[in-house]
């Protein structure tokens, strides 16, 4: 997981397989030419233009770009914003999954057992004191 406003993860010369951008900021032209041939790109809240640009990626056929609208009406988010000022929103955790284990963890929501929400751990490596 890259944290793109932290790093330039465009710079790094690394492949992708898949880039997730959950709110549709990271730059559409430099996060395409890091995905690998047959690799995915993901953009939660996309503006237009990132939504055409991806047609056009996706009718080129080396990569895929999927996006999705987050459909929450406004009112429902300000009862959220306020519910949690006022500490009253109770959350169900059904289970902590490590990100290694996300396919089980899928499987396991669409088997219809969860009783709440599962929460991804994604560990954060300790920059090195090394120089």
């Amino acid at each position: 997981v890259i944290d793109f406003q932290a790093a330039n993860f465009w710079e790094q010369g690394e492949r992708y397989d898949v880039v997730i951008d959950v709110v549709g900021t990271s730059p559409f032209r430099e996060a395409v030419a890091i995905i690998a041939d047959g690799g995915r790109y993901f953009l939660g809240n996309p503006r237009l233009g990132q939504v055409l640009r991806g047609m056009l990626e996706n009718m080129r056929g080396r990569i895929k770009v999927m996006a999705q609208l987050a459909g929450e009406a406004l009112e429902d988010l300000d009862l959220l914003k306020h519910r949690v000022a006022e500490r009253s929103l109770k959350v169900v955790i059904d289970r902590l999954v490590p990100l290694e284990e996300v396919p089980q963890a899928h499987a396991y929501v669409e088997s219809g057992a969860k009783k709440g929400v599962l929460v991804i751990e994604v560990s954060r490596e300790e920059p090195s004191s090394q120089p």
